[in-house]
């Protein structure tokens, strides 16, 4: 569902910097250490499909990445097809093509994904539905897995090529623990990043409690 983002330079933030402008993701992403837990909440935003619009949206969290050929990831996604609205999740295990799950996804669902590493690299990830009452784990051991970022993110995906980001209005992330504690007390590298790529396409807030932030659309 994702590409990797070895191409962008990202800045070290104390607490609050300026955003750092992505031509795929928005949301942050921590860096520069020893990352084996991430976790986050979200609730699957009602997306508005123009007709005939082909566009698409993805919600995650994810470890690795940055910098990196390997990014082990899961979330949702929504894709606009001819108007159209559908709603999935999935999970992946980049390189390699993303695996979409059976399981019912609908606007309005309230979500919890957890991805924990053991000393054997073993990633075990769990994405949880509260609304519909399903629970989906994977597990894999990847021994390359340099374990050397965090990311909680909303995405312009690629479905063979890039597509336009779909209209998700708002999202926000509640819930956010990397390494087992709140994201703004990483110690190594932290940025905020916003969807660009020839103009704004998202806003993304500043974390709030060290826990939350939410991104809006701005446009295609």
């Amino acid at each position: 569902m994702a590409a990797t983002l070895g191409s962008v330079a990202l800045l070290v933030l104390a607490s609050a910097a300026p955003a750092v402008d992505n031509g795929m993701w928005a949301g942050y992403v921590a860096y520069s250490g020893h990352y084996a837990q991430i976790s986050a909440e979200w609730t699957e935003p009602e997306v508005t499909c123009a007709p005939g619009e082909r566009s698409a949206a993805s919600f995650w969290i994810g470890l690795d990445g940055y910098g990196t050929p390997d990014l082990e990831q899961l979330g949702t996604a929504v894709d606009c097809e001819a108007g159209r609205p559908r709603y999935s999740a999935w999970y992946e295990w980049f390189p390699a093509a993303a695996t979409p799950l059976t399981e019912p996804v609908a606007p309005g669902d309230h979500f919890q994904a957890l991805i924990t590493v053991g000393e054997d690299r073993t990633f075990v990830m769990t994405l949880r539905n509260t609304t519909q009452r399903w629970e989906h784990t994977v597990s894999k051991r990847v021994p390359e897995a340099p374990l050397s970022s965090a990311e909680v993110v909303s995405e312009a995906p690629m479905v063979g090529t890039q597509l336009p980001l779909a209209d998700f209005g708002q999202v926000g992330f509640a819930g956010i623990s990397v390494n087992h504690a709140p994201l703004d007390r990483v110690t190594h590298g932290r940025t905020e990043i916003q969807l660009g790529g020839g103009g704004p396409k998202t806003e993304t807030t500043d974390l709030r409690y060290g826990t939350e932030f939410s991104t809006r659309w701005l446009g295609h």
